[in-house]
């Protein structure tokens, strides 16, 4: 009787999971998306005001996400500093 009380108890547990799983995927899906719909705006914002210690700054970033890149290194903080600069120059 326990053997069957723990495939179901698992059974329910996978299905709560996938559901979560799911709602997670599809919350992703949304950000992206409306990232596709904002961030041209901002860069279109930035391009048109950038200075250049800003543009320096990002020239960095780039090259050292670049060589982060090749070494087969994350890049996820030089990521969030490039878009930390853009929106610095968007105003």
């Amino acid at each position: 009787m326990e053997h069957i009380f723990a495939i179901e108890s698992t059974r329910i547990l996978l299905k709560h999971l996938l559901k979560c799983l799911q709602i997670k995927k599809k919350r992703l899906s949304d950000i992206f998306q409306f990232r596709k719909i904002i961030e041209p705006q901002i860069a279109a914002l930035a391009a048109v005001s950038i200075d250049d210690e800003t543009l320096n700054r990002m020239k960095v970033i780039v090259c050292n996400q670049e060589i982060r890149i090749r070494s087969g290194k994350d890049t996820s903080k030089l990521d969030e500093e490039f878009h930390r600069e853009i929106a610095i120059a968007s105003g």
